[in-house]
């Protein structure tokens, strides 16, 4: 049976977020790796060692870009392991470098993010990039944060 390889990309440790990571670290046999854009926000109140009970890692680019990151996509699954990403953004270009990869290949890819505003006005430039990305990443699984089931893209 193959193993799993799990790895997370999100901006930074929060409470909720550190449960589940401890969580799938204490009680499974994935091998997890949390890659953090920022390991720590001024701007976010709590103050615990939210990274401490499971594997991380934080992001370090050059050029805007972590080489690391955009080398583990690439490298994708073999015959031992299966390769899964959760991206918890899409806010920064490593996101979006990830995203392209693991499209291009054929990746496990899935999106974890708040509910997309479906309403909003969008601006003349923001509109055609919102509606290329819904096209591009379709055979993504996307979860939504008000726990509404995964799947294609809204």
């Amino acid at each position: 049976m193959k193993s799993v390889e799990l790895h997370w990309v999100v901006d930074s440790p929060s409470p909720y977020n550190a449960q589940l990571f401890e969580h799938i670290a204490q009680n499974t046999d994935w091998k997890q790796l949390v890659h953090y854009k920022n390991m720590s926000l001024g701007t976010h109140p709590w103050k615990s060692e939210l990274t401490k009970n499971h594997p991380v890692r934080a992001m370090q680019p050059r050029f805007g870009i972590d080489w690391q990151l955009v080398r583990t996509a690439f490298s994708g699954s073999n015959t031992q392991t299966t390769k899964w990403f959760v991206v918890g953004s899409w806010n920064d270009v490593n996101y979006w470098l990830v995203f392209l990869v693991l499209i291009l290949r054929g990746g496990n890819l899935v999106v974890w993010t708040d509910t997309p505003n479906q309403t909003r006005k969008r601006s003349c430039l923001k509109k055609p990039a919102r509606n290329g990305i819904k096209m591009a990443i379709s055979p993504v699984y996307l979860c939504y944060g008000n726990r509404s089931t995964c799947g294609g893209f809204t």
